[in-house]
């Protein structure tokens, strides 16, 4: 019997110390298949499902990117899209120099421009609550994004 009882106590403590991280169960822009999302401060172009079309103009820079979501939670990264092009003699140097930057900590395939907090309203729209912006090119990014969803 005793054993019972641990066995049912050491479940229930199980369940609940793994409910503690799932504090997130709301949607995420990437949970609406198909849409396009543009920023009304920014020209920013978020396309879900094609990152090659995703695009912050901002300070005279044009910057491809994507967003990566943190796990049951409402945190995100933009992070750009470093093209990966075969190694040569010319470019050999450059590309090695980007890619051991210790500022951008890059990681090969991304390096994250700024993070931040995501918040759905319905359907049609979710701000960006910047905390953070690691690229000098969005110096001066505003601290709150709004996007709208176009498709």
């Amino acid at each position: 019997m005793k054993k019972l009882v641990l066995l049912f106590l050491i479940m229930i403590v199980s369940f609940l110390s793994a409910c503690t991280g799932c504090h997130y169960e709301g949607k995420a822009p990437l949970d609406y298949e198909n849409s396009v999302w543009v920023c009304n401060e920014v020209d920013i172009i978020y396309d879900v499902d094609n990152k090659e079309n995703n695009r912050i103009v901002f300070n005279g820079h044009s910057i491809k990117f994507y967003f990566m979501y943190g796990w049951k939670s409402d945190r995100l990264a933009a992070n750009e899209i470093v093209t990966s092009e075969p190694e040569t003699e010319s470019n050999a140097k450059t590309i090695k120099e980007l890619l051991s930057t210790e500022e951008s900590a890059p990681t090969g395939e991304s390096i994250v421009l700024f993070n931040g907090q995501f918040i759905m309203h319905g359907d049609d729209t979710f701000d960006v609550n910047v905390n953070d912006i690691f690229d000098e090119r969005l110096s001066g990014l505003p601290q709150k994004l709004t996007f709208c969803r176009k498709r």
